[in-house]
C-alpha cells in the first residue's frame, strides 16, 4: 500500500484548494496509469449523504453507524476500493473507528498496527492500494482522518476531492458535537451528584445535631470519625443516618 496525503493550500483568490502528493517511485511497467472518468456527483446526492450523517448522530444518535455510512458513502462516491474513518483522541496515534466493510477494517487496522510499531506502513498486506487521507478538522481541533484505498496513483479528480473534503467536513463537526455533548452530559451528572452529596451530608449534620444535642461542627466531625473507622464514604454514612439505618 503506497501512502499519498491530501492537503489544502490557499489559491490566488483566497479560496482553499484540495489536492494529493502522489507517492514517488510507484509505477506500473512501462504503461502509463491510465484513470478512469468517473461522472460527475450530482450536489443533491452529497447534500442528501450529509443529511443523513446528520441525522444519525444527532437524531438517532449513534456515532458509529454514521461514520460507517460515511465509509460506505465515500466508496459509492469517489470510486474508492475501501474507506475508513480514523479518529484521535488526547495523547494518543489514532483508533480506527469504521471501515466501508470488514476486510477493509482489517486492512485499516493492520496500517495503524505497523504504524504504532514504528515499521514501514506501505506495503501493507500487499494490497498494491494507494492510501489518501483527507483530513477531518472541526473547531480547530484535529478530530481524525478520512481514509481512502484506491487503485489509481494520480491525485484525485477535484470534483471527487471536493466531495471527499465536504463528507471529512460533516463529519468531523459531528464527531466534535457528540463529543461536547458527552462531556457537558458527564459535568453535569458530577456535579448533580456533588449537590446530592452535599445536601446529604448537610441534612445528616443537623438531624444528628438535634438528636444528640451538639454543635453542627461536632456532628459532623462524628459523621466523618464514623466513616474512616468503618472505610465507608461521608454520604453513605449520612444516608444511613437519614434513613433511620444508623444511630451515633
Amino acid at each position: 500500500m503506497r501512502e499519498c496525503g491530501i492537503d489544502t493550500t490557499m489559491s490566488e483568490d483566497g479560496q482553499e484548494q484540495f489536492h494529493t502528493n502522489p507517492p514517488r517511485g510507484l509505477t506500473n511497467g512501462d504503461a502509463p496509469v491510465g484513470r478512469a472518468v468517473t461522472p460527475v456527483v450530482d450536489g443533491f446526492v452529497v447534500s442528501r449523504v450529509a443529511a443523513e450523517l446528520v441525522s444519525i448522530a444527532l437524531v438517532r444518535d449513534d456515532l458509529r453507524d454514521m461514520l460507517a455510512h460515511l465509509c460506505r458513502a465515500s466508496v459509492e462516491l469517489l470510486d474508492v476500493a475501501a474507506a475508513a474513518v480514523v479518529l484521535h483522541e488526547a495523547g494518543d496515534q489514532g483508533r480506527l473507528a469504521a471501515a466501508s466493510d470488514e476486510a477493509a477494517f482489517h486492512v485499516a487496522a493492520e496500517h495503524l498496527d505497523t504504524l504504532r510499531a514504528g515499521g514501514d506502513p506501505s506495503p501493507v498486506g500487499e494490497t498494491g492500494l494507494t492510501l489518501s487521507k483527507v483530513p477531518m478538522h472541526a473547531n480547530g481541533e484535529a478530530i481524525g482522518s478520512l481514509d481512502l484505498y484506491h487503485e489509481m496513483v494520480e491525485p484525485m479528480a477535484s470534483h471527487q476531492a471536493d466531495i471527499a473534503r465536504t463528507l471529512a467536513r460533516v463529519a468531523a463537526e459531528l464527531v466534535w458535537r457528540v463529543r461536547a455533548h458527552e462531556h457537558d452530559r458527564t459535568l453535569v451528572d458530577q456535579l448533580q451528584h456533588a449537590l446530592a452529596s452535599r445536601i446529604a451530608i448537610e441534612q445528616a449534620k443537623g438531624s444528628l445535631s438535634v438528636q444528640q444535642g451538639i454543635t453542627i461542627d461536632e456532628a459532623f466531625e462524628r459523621l466523618r470519625r464514623h466513616a474512616r473507622n468503618n472505610n465507608m464514604k461521608l454520604r453513605a454514612v449520612c444516608r444511613q443516618l437519614i434513613d433511620g439505618e444508623l444511630d451515633l
